[in-house]
Order: C-alpha cells, then structure tokens, then sequence
C-alpha cells in the first residue's frame, strides 16, 4: 500500500509539472488569471485520473501498482497537446540525445 500512495504522490507531482504551466498560460489571456487556469488544467487531468481509478475499484476491488501506472500513463497518452506528445516520444527513447532538441549553438554565444 505504501509503494502504491508513493507511486500516486510523484505521479500527481508529475501532472502538476506537465499541465500547470500550459494551463497558467491560457488562464492569464482570461479573466480566470493565471493561477486558476493552471489549477483547472491540472484538475482536469487528474479528474480524468480519479474516474479511472475509481472504476478500477469498482471493477477489482483493490488497486495493484500497476493500474496507478497504467492510468496516468494512459490519461497523459489522450492529451492533445504537442508538447506532451513530444516528451513522450522522448521518454520512450532508450537514451536521450540533446541533439533531439535541435540547435543550441546560440546558448554557447555571449553576445544573446
């Protein structure tokens, strides 16, 4: 139970990271302002999340550590956003090469 809670914790701290950001920018454009817009992005996911696992538990009766997995996996999967499906593609790589990035020759300069 205790790896199953620790598993959620990061995976919760996760969706924040991810979604916060994008949702503070358009919530700033709004009369919701920028807090309140990342909150709700950040909600959404993680209702989406809940349901899941709330029909998990119907379904099974308990959860295992790999149905928390699989539902936030599956949950970030479905967003529509570029950038998710961007850092998914690299997560998947087994090794991670800057160049994926593209050019950051302008970093090196002193003059930008």
């Amino acid at each position: 139970m205790k790896q199953i809670l620790q598993s959620f914790a990061v995976r919760v701290v996760g969706v924040f990271m991810a979604f916060f950001i994008t949702g503070a920018g358009i919530g700033a454009t709004s009369p919701v302002g920028w807090l309140w817009g990342g909150l709700l992005a950040v909600g959404t996911v993680l209702s989406t999340v809940i349901t899941v696992l709330g029909v998990i538990l119907i379904w099974k009766a308990e959860w295992t550590l790999q149905d928390i997995e699989k539902t936030f996996r599956s949950v970030v999967a479905q967003q529509e956003d570029e950038a998710i499906k961007s850092a998914l593609a690299v997560a998947e790589q087994d090794s991670f090469d800057f160049s994926d990035i593209g050019d950051l020759s302008e970093l090196d300069d002193p003059r930008a």
